[in-house]
């Protein structure tokens, strides 16, 4: 196989800082970007002994004022008459729950008519969202995930990923708001998620990796395969360096990223009180300048906002987009990455906060905007069948590949500094693990031949 270096004239660049080989160092406190403690989920079975016990004790509360107001009652005509009293009581409470039971029946209605309105108008979006380029930049109805390359993937490794759905997520990083042919894929983020039990891993792919990024032996930024080929290209370097069978992707253009945040009232983010306080080349604040040349990017001049401290606090659109677009503050591409991570893990806890809510006229309003600015080949039936699992979702791990402590830095001619898979077996070993809790992955040729390529022509090995 041939090897050839992409040079940088063959696309636009986007200028960005050079990365720092040191970097490790600041990676550790951004692989794990929420570690407050989480919620645990309440038992059933405790639910339910609790609500027992509670009728128990109701009941003897019920027998005690019973017993102490027929205290005093001897004659049969008080008897009687509280018989009579007790029988008005019990048609009284029949009529209010029949009431009540035709209240919650009109509810449940309106309900489920709105829900089937909204699934109709959703209808009509997603056919427009499955307006895909293929390889050749032809728009089809639907983009074939299944017609791109995947490797000669061991048997263990093909029956494991049965038990998952594996979601390529591709931020565009790009002026133009309608172009889904090209650019490059600044933010890659890879999610499986748990058939049987919901769970959801995160690995954000470093766009500065080098690996091959064409059928023809290309080697060069990871980022830069969306720009040779589309989606189509870069599902198809994702599956063959790292050894995957991509079941669905997400194109997104940041302009959605920032829309939706602001339309879910904001996203909850710590600003560290170094990347507060970290300068830019002319001494300003480095955070409010992505800010500003975001808004300006976007056309949403007229939603800027700084942050007036550092600490957790409730970011816009614009500034959450912002901080994801980050690389300075000696964060270089880990940390953006993480920041990255960060924002999506917030967006989707707020989506289930709302769906549990029942919120759907903004869910739908929020669809309704989404739909300008992503490009998806998951079907309408598809997102009809996840909308009312979603609230079982969660995530778990969120990592960055290459792995700390199993990354370098090569700086090749043409691109500058990139970031190297020390060995990059062990490192999709990992990735494997990670996604989905596979300790019996075993490495397709592919990969070990790429793996011997990349340590020949940059002289980083395994330690």
């Amino acid at each position: 196989m041939s090897k050839e270096y992409l040079k940088d004239e063959e696309f636009k660049w986007n200028e960005d800082p050079d990365l720092d080989d040191n970097a490790d160092e600041f990676d550790d406190s951004f692989d794990d970007v929420d570690d407050r403690p989480k919620k645990k989920k309440k038992s059933a079975k405790k639910n339910t002994a609790s609500k027992g016990t509670a009728s128990k004790n109701a009941s003897k509360k019920t027998a005690n004022v019973v017993s102490k107001n027929n205290a005093g009652k001897k004659t049969v005509s008080a008897e009687k008459k509280g018989k009579k009293k007790k029988a008005s009581a019990k048609k009284k409470r029949r009529r209010a729950l029949i009431v009540v039971l035709a209240i919650l029946e009109i509810m449940a209605l309106v309900v489920v008519g709105f829900a089937l309105f909204v699934y109709k108008g959703l209808e009509d979006k997603v056919e427009e969202m499955n307006k895909i380029p293929d390889k050749d930049g032809n728009i089809g109805p639907s983009f074939q995930v299944e017609n791109v390359d995947v490797n000669d993937l061991d048997h263990g490794v093909l029956e494991t990923l049965k038990g998952y759905t594996t979601y390529a997520v591709l931020g565009l990083d790009q002026r133009s708001q309608d172009d889904y042919n090209s650019g490059q894929s600044d933010v890659m983020i890879l999610l499986s998620v748990n058939n049987d039990t919901g769970e959801i891993n995160m690995v954000s792919v470093y766009r500065d990796t080098w690996l091959q990024i064409d059928a023809s032996g290309t080697f060069a930024k990871i980022n830069a395969a969306y720009n040779r080929g589309g989606a189509y290209q870069a599902l198809q370097a994702l599956n063959t360096n790292l050894d995957l069978k991509i079941d669905h992707f997400v194109t997104v253009n940041w302009k959605a990223v920032a829309e939706v945040i602001d339309l879910m009232g904001g996203v909850d983010i710590e600003v560290t009180e170094s990347l507060f306080n970290a300068k830019d080349q002319h001494g300003g604040s480095l955070l409010n300048s992505y800010i500003w040349t975001t808004a300006a990017q976007l056309g949403m001049e007229d939603k800027v906002t700084y942050p007036t401290g550092p600490g957790y606090q409730t970011l816009s659109g614009v500034q959450a987009v912002g901080l994801c677009r980050i690389r300075g503050a000696n964060l270089m591409d880990y940390g953006r990455t993480a920041n990255q991570r960060q924002v999506a893990m917030q967006m989707f806890e707020k989506a289930k906060s709302m769906l549990k809510k029942g919120m759907l006229p903004k869910l739908w309003e929020i669809a309704n905007t989404a739909v300008e600015y992503v490009r998806t080949d998951i079907t309408y039936q598809e997102i009809k069948s996840l909308i009312p699992k979603m609230s079982d979702y969660y995530l778990n791990a969120s990592e960055g590949f290459p792995f700390s402590g199993m990354r370098g830095g090569y700086t090749f001619e043409y691109w500058g500094e990139s970031i190297v898979a020390k060995d990059l077996v062990a490192n999709v070993t990992k990735l494997h693990q990670i996604l989905y809790s596979n300790e019996q992955y075993v490495p397709s040729e592919t990969v070990i031949n790429l793996s011997k390529q990349l340590s020949e022509m940059t002289g980083i090995y395994a330690n």
